[in-house]
């Protein structure tokens, strides 16, 4: 009856049914199995990797020390995003505004879907599925409180700033992250662990902020420079320049 339909068609398909039939399939308890009402808030997060290195093992200079990887997202970006959904559903139903929509949209299609399987072994990274949206929701919500700069300037100016504040310490959380799992769970407990850990923090925002400052100029043409929309200056140097 389906001869019609490609082979290769077909076969995806036939891939489809298989990983739904066996993802049905997974209901073993696990220590770290979530349900997805607390997805959205980063509750229970998963524990990848921990180990306990007892005193003179790993630099650990007490009794017992911990060393752990979990997938904990930022908490900036999740829970700010959980306080943006009924801004989003507001926007959409009563002011009409088709971007909350189409937001709302992306977020329900991402992670209401879990919800069908909230009887088997699921996991809080699962969240991963919609985190576009969530960042999208912030993103979008903040736009609107900020509004534009000619409604009233000063205003308009201030508002940046606290955005600007939040953005570093949403960079700084993500740095920490970053460095605690590339350099491998550090022992905090052991001398210098916290000073190392702030340094990378340091050191990854430093060069996230040179790397933003660099521009190309090509000849016979100049770089205008925003910093929070606000006019800065005009580099006219050819090449490639530092700001």
């Amino acid at each position: 009856m389906v001869g019609w339909v490609p082979g290769s068609l077909r076969s995806w398909w036939h891939y489809q049914v298989e990983m739904y039939q066996v993802s049905r399939s997974i209901n073993s308890p696990h220590d770290y199995q979530t349900t997805p009402w607390v997805w959205i808030i980063q509750g229970r997060p998963t524990s990848f990797f921990y180990e306990g290195p007892k005193r003179g093992e790993w630099g650990c200079e007490v009794e017992v020390c911990s060393r752990a990887i979990t997938s904990l997202g930022t908490p900036t970006i999740w829970w700010a995003g959980a306080l943006m959904l009924p801004v989003l559903v507001y926007m959409w139903l009563l002011a009409r505004d088709w971007r909350a929509g189409a937001l709302v949209a992306g977020y329900a299609g991402g992670y209401l879907p879990w919800f069908v399987f909230a009887d088997r072994t699921i996991y809080t990274f699962y969240a991963v599925a919609f985190e576009p949206w969530v960042v999208l929701a912030v993103t979008f919500v903040i736009g609107l409180w900020v509004g534009r700069r000619e409604d009233d300037p000063a205003r308009w100016q201030r508002r940046w700033l606290v955005v600007g504040g939040y953005l570093l310490l949403t960079l700084a959380l993500f740095a920490g992250g970053i460095y605690g799992t590339v350099i491998g769970g550090i022992s905090l407990e052991s001398g210098g662990g916290p000073l190392a850990l702030i340094l990378g923090i340091v050191a990854i925002l430093i060069s996230l902020i040179v790397a933003t400052s660099i521009t190309i100029v090509a000849p016979g043409m100049t770089s205008v420079r925003q910093f929070f929309g606000g006019y800065v200056g005009t580099v006219r140097a050819t090449g490639l320049v530092l700001i």
